[in-house]
């Protein structure tokens, strides 16, 4: 029978089993249940630094486009938050118009940059040997701080960084709204699209673009898609959501090679989101798969080469970390050996290099620089073709390999012509320009492992848990060679340490070479090199913005392809021809510039028209004003209109719409590039008011400053005088009202000033939990009329302190020996409240007569004789005497004290006390609430008496309290708070007297 059991149980396991897969292919939901996989940290945000080169804020549907103006690196500031300092110091490797950064720069030290939302940029590209020092604040938040940021964006953040095109699918909308569908805020909504990119959607650089509405393609037909495509559609969903997001470009730090020091190629070059949280800033989210983007463009990770402990496991780690680098250091040996040159020594000429040992004869398989990159091997000539680099100067070398087995192969240096041209890249084929305009390509193709910059963390961490090389020590970069230095361990910055041996240096056999004679340092020819460019423009006599500018760049003659050309914001890049079309800036005049590598040159053309600013006549104070912006009738788009403190930008018809200014008279500016126009007017200030929402002491508030019908943005909250916050763009503030009786609130900006004085309930009700037994103590707790607790208030006796409420309005105090009654008065500020907790005498009163009646009774029956002789036994009958005395005189207390119908005890108020209005029983009016009071109060004697002392008799005769509490505060509201006596409040009240009831029967 058991074994049957057995088998019966085995067949239903292996039979689920069985069902799994197909089960989990019918139940595949678009979104899972939030934080049901107990995953969250895996799709949440990067712990740690990327090297960040830009940021868009503009989707196109097609790309994103950059629409913040430049300006100086003096003005970058750090995050609102906390934050941790980084820095990091770059060498360049390679020719680049990019700097990159830890989130988010706050000092900046190199060749001359500007920043432009929060991001750097070079004035001129930067040339191999450069260095540049960045420090950034990165903010430190905690999972909780994310959780709790709320919705509170400021206004230019929500108004840019939710922005959809014009037309964007539904699909888009509905897809976002169902893979957030269990998330309950900002930051559930991020990483539940990051889970979702991640898990439901593969990685591949084979794509065929789609022709609009990238992000709605990628969200609902497409399959798979690379890091553009992941960070594009996880930007679009969060902005479809209402969260602010940015599509952001820059380098992952995967090469490793020191404690700290990071090796960035153009390969690295990879795109991710920043969402915004109130009270911390941007915070990076990266939803492209790692692993996968990993092994597609066969990127450093640390995971290669892991667990293998022999020489050979060694090399493999260090070469999957370090690809070449290192190698090409330590592995080669620079030839002495005769170098020719066949051709025109000019940038861009491709010219025949010939390398030959002493004896004339050709030299096969060595490896020719130019500049230290190499750019081919040898054939059985001797011969390899090359194109000469925009440089200052071209340096011939030749090498051979000397390492351990094959060579790695020769880096590409992703460039055309010499490859020293920083690219315009306008997708992510290499990254070596920050574009102001991005485009999302088709297939990635022909990424780069040439070297752009060499990073050291002088400061912090750029990697943190979870990070790329977290497990991997690199070499010693001052480490001897041979197998000492093979298991040299280093130490470094926190989180920047890697764990990879060095690898030995091997003399490999060099027969194939032996006819060349191998010196420390061999031969090499140096020729100096032309960099001026020569740039004409078409229309030279100049144009009006926008209009096209062509461009041609020469170079001795011959033209310039591949060339970077600037004027103002815009940029273009030059054809095989050198010619580039390029519209006209908003510069006057307007200088057009064209660099490629070291060689650079400019022209500079007048720009025609005058700047025309159309606003209505009419100014009231924060009330919209329609801009527009034209340049001799033509639209300007892009334009910054501000007045004075809210700034916006024109669209593509040159209109936009900025609040009206807070003082008379106002200004409004138009600016673009050194185009600007200032219109002037008169503002009318309207009649400001300003609301309270239900104004009670020590609770967080709503405020709202308007002008007519219009929100008085960004103003100064002031409580008496004193500045307590700030509104946001609908004229809303929080602020805490202070413990007082009555305060001014006031909300101003500029010439508008709207103010309200309130008188604030100061009435406090205190409830005491326990028997005044002298000696012993009572448990109090304070509130306001409204049932919030008052915090931090002095709880007095007869003048003399004895505790401080806590968070709950609640504390313990202790009864004196010595008094008559057990009166309290709390107090916070103008705010007060007085209960008394009990009669003291009615003990000591008490007492007495239990000793008086003890003794009669004993003299009369003889008990004196019966009493204990020692004094310990003496003592014990009187204790038990006197507890059994107590017990029944606070009973008889009780009944005695107790309303047969209402059951009320306790002391009463002065009828004048301000802060609680004496209430005179008297006919009910037509309403429950009022009648049910009246019932409770019905055993008083006609003398007046407060809600509050009512309820403290009622409670202290034992009537239950949260009963009396609810009935007292539904009387307060209806009788003092003009509260309507609604069919719920009267329920409430009819059920709070017949519990009431019920308790005295």
């Amino acid at each position: 029978m058991r074994l049957a059991s057995l088998a019966v149980v085995a067949l239903c396991v292996a039979g689920v089993a069985l069902a799994a897969p197909q089960l989990a292919f019918e139940e595949s939901p678009l979104s899972a249940p939030f934080g049901d996989d107990g995953e969250g940290t895996d799709y949440g945000p990067v712990e740690g630094s990327y090297f960040r080169a830009a940021s868009y804020d503009r989707y196109t549907g097609t790309g994103w486009e950059r629409t913040a103006s430049a300006g100086s690196t003096d003005d970058l500031e750090p995050p609102p938050g906390a934050a941790e300092t980084v820095r990091v110091s770059y060498e360049v490797q390679n020719p680049v118009r990019t700097l990159p950064a830890p989130w988010r720069p706050t000092g900046y030290d190199g060749p001359a940059a500007s920043a432009a939302g929060g991001s750097l940029e070079p004035d001129r590209p930067l040339q191999p040997g450069e260095r540049f020092t960045v420090t950034s604040r990165r903010p430190v938040w905690s999972e909780a701080d994310l959780r709790t940021a709320g919705r509170d964006y400021p206004e230019g953040i929500e108004q840019r960084y939710t922005q959809l095109p014009d037309g964007t699918p539904e699909e888009l909308e509905s897809t976002a709204a169902e893979v957030t569908a269990d998330a309950d805020t900002p930051y559930e909504t991020a990483v539940a699209v990051n889970r979702w990119l991640r898990t439901e959607k593969n990685y591949s650089l084979t794509v065929d673009r789609p022709d609009d509405a990238v992000a709605t393609a990628f969200a609902t037909e497409m399959d798979a898609g690379y890091c553009q495509y992941f960070a594009t559609t996880m930007a679009a969903m969060l902005r479809a959501e209402g969260v602010p997001a940015r599509y952001v470009t820059g380098y992952t730090p995967y090469e490793q090679v020191g404690a700290g020091e990071h090796v960035v190629r153009g390969k690295y070059a990879h795109t991710w989101v920043e969402a915004y949280f109130p009270g911390v800033g941007w915070v990076p989210f990266d939803p492209t798969p790692p692993a996968e983007r990993q092994d597609a463009r066969g990127l450093a990770t640390v995971e290669d080469g892991e667990g293998e402990t022999d020489d050979g496991g060694e090399q493999a780690a260090f070469r999957s970390v370090v690809p070449e680098l290192a190698l090409q250091e330590g592995g080669w040996r620079q030839l002495d050996a005769d170098i020719e040159v066949d051709g025109t020594v000019a940038p861009g000429e491709t010219v025949t290099v010939r390398v030959r040992a002493d004896d004339g004869s050709p030299v096969e398989g060595a490896q020719v620089r130019f500049n230290g990159r190499p750019v081919g091997a040898t054939d059985a000539a001797g011969e390899v073709d090359a194109a000469v680099p925009y440089d200052e100067e071209l340096r011939i070398t030749a090498h051979v390999y000397e390492g351990d087995g094959e060579p790695p192969p020769v880096a590409a240096d992703g460039g055309s012509a010499g490859g020293s041209s920083p690219a315009n890249s306008r997708s992510l084929q290499d990254l070596r320009y920050a574009a102001p305009e991005t485009e999302i390509s088709g297939s990635l193709t022909g990424l780069s492992d040439a070297v752009l910059f060499r990073a050291t963390v002088e400061e912090g961490a750029v990697l943190r848990r979870g990070s790329p090389a977290d497990e991997v020590e690199a070499p010693d970069p001052d480490g001897g060679t041979g197998e000492d230095a093979g298991t040299d361990r280093t130490t470094g910055s926190a989180g920047d340490r890697a764990a990879v041996r060095t690898v030995p240096e091997a003399v490999a056999d060099l027969s194939g070479f032996e006819r060349v004679r191998l010196q420390p340092a061999g031969s090499e020819r140096t020729f100096d090199l032309e960099t001026t460019v020569d740039v004409a423009v078409e229309p030279s006599d100049g144009s009006h913005p926008r209009d096209p500018l062509e461009v041609t760049a020469t170079l001795d003659g011959r033209p310039v392809p591949d060339a970077t050309v600037t004027a103002g914001d815009e940029s273009a890049t030059t054809d095989a021809e050198g010619r580039a079309t390029i519209p006209t800036p908003y510069e006057r005049p307007a200088t057009v510039v064209v660099e490629r590598g070291a060689a650079r040159g400019e022209a500079s053309v007048p720009v025609q028209g005058t700047l025309d600013v159309t606003v209505a006549d009419d100014w009231a104070a924060g009330g919209p004003l329609s801009v527009r912006a034209r340049v001799d009738g033509r639209p300007v788009p892009g334009a910054t209109v501000t007045n004075g403190v809210e700034s916006v930008t024109t669209d593509a018809a040159g209109v936009t719409t900025v609040p009206a200014p807070y003082r008379s008279p106002g200004e409004v500016t138009v600016e673009r590039g050194n185009f600007s126009r200032t219109v002037e007017r008169s503002v009318t200030t309207g009649e400001p008011s300003v609301a309270v929402a239900d104004p009670v002491p020590g609770r967080e508030v709503l405020v709202r400053g308007a002008v007519g019908d219009e929100p008085i943005r960004n103003a100064v909250v002031a409580v008496d005088g004193r500045p307590v916050g700030d509104t946001d763009r609908f004229g809303r503030g929080r602020i805490t009202l202070p413990y007082n009786d009555s305060v001014t609130v006031a909300v101003s900006r500029g010439d508008v000033r709207a103010e309200r004085r309130l008188d604030l309930p100061t009435a406090v009700h205190v409830r005491t939990d326990g028997r005044a037994v002298p000696g012993s103590s009572v448990d109090v707790r304070a509130t306001t009329v409204d049932g919030e607790p008052v915090e931090n208030a002095t709880v007095y006796t007869d003048g003399e302190a004895l505790a401080r409420t806590d968070a709950d309005g609640r504390t313990t105090v202790d009864v004196p020996l010595a008094a008559a009654t057990f009166d309290l008065r709390v107090q916070r500020g103008d705010a007060a409240g007085e209960t008394r907790a009990g009669h003291v005498w009615v003990y000591w009163v008490g007492l007495l007569g239990v000793l008086a009646v003890v003794g009669l009774a004993a003299r009369r029956r003889g008990y004196l004789e019966r009493l204990p002789r020692n004094p310990t036994g003496l003592l014990a009958l009187l204790v038990g005497a006197l507890g059994r005395l107590v017990d029944g005189v606070l009973a008889d207390v009780e009944r005695t004290l107790a309303v047969r119908d209402a059951g009320i005890g306790g002391t009463t108020r002065d009828a004048d006390d301000p802060t609680d209005p004496a209430f005179l029983v008297e006919p009910a009016p037509d309403n429950d609430v009022y009648r049910a009071w009246v019932a409770l109060a019905a055993g008083l004697d006609g003398t007046q008496r407060t809600p509050a002392a009512v309820a403290d008799r009622a409670v202290e005769a034992g009537l239950p309290e949260e009963a009396v509490a609810e009935l007292t505060d539904l009387f307060r509201e209806v009788r003092y708070g003009d509260a309507d006596p609604t069919e719920e409040r009267e329920r409430r009240a009819e059920a709070a007297l017949s519990r009431i009831r019920e308790a005295t029967r």
